[in-house]
């Protein structure tokens, strides 16, 4: 398992006139100068290449050992569209409640203070990775 997108994050605006960056040219093009460089801004952006680099490096590698034959290695991310994925479960008072997974992240928030492991989160990704899988039809015969 593999904790993160595998997405680099969005680059932000690299020009002293941030206005030049727009969805059709993230980065500004050739226009107005780029602001001052900054050390700490480039450590940061390597690190999450390397770090998003050596996890696909891993998957691969798994991948590679797993088994010579066709459909013995699946992977499975999660996309975007898991924010809108809707998981019920109980929810106290003896009725189940229907929320998003990011919407269960706020409810183990506000409810247990956890400082890293989100479980009503966590069930509501496993049931996402469940429903990929079967919409994908793996590990049928």
């Amino acid at each position: 398992m593999i904790d993160g997108t595998l997405e680099l994050p969005k680059r932000p605006c690299p020009k002293a006139d941030k206005s030049l960056c727009t969805d059709e040219k993230p980065l500004g093009g050739r226009d107005g100068a780029h602001k001052d460089w900054n050390i700490l801004e480039l450590a940061l952006d390597a690190e999450h290449i390397l770090v998003n680099e050596v996890y696909r490096f891993s998957a691969l590698a798994v991948e590679a050992d797993s088994c010579e034959e066709a459909g013995c290695f699946n992977f499975l991310r999660i996309e975007p569209d898991v924010n809108e994925f809707v998981y019920g479960m109980p929810a106290g008072g003896g009725f189940e409640e229907f929320l998003t997974c990011p919407e269960w992240q706020q409810v183990d928030i506000e409810t247990d203070d956890p400082i890293e492991f989100h479980k009503r989160y966590m069930r509501c990704l496993i049931s996402y990775g469940e429903e990929k899988v079967s919409a994908a039809g793996w590990g049928k015969s």
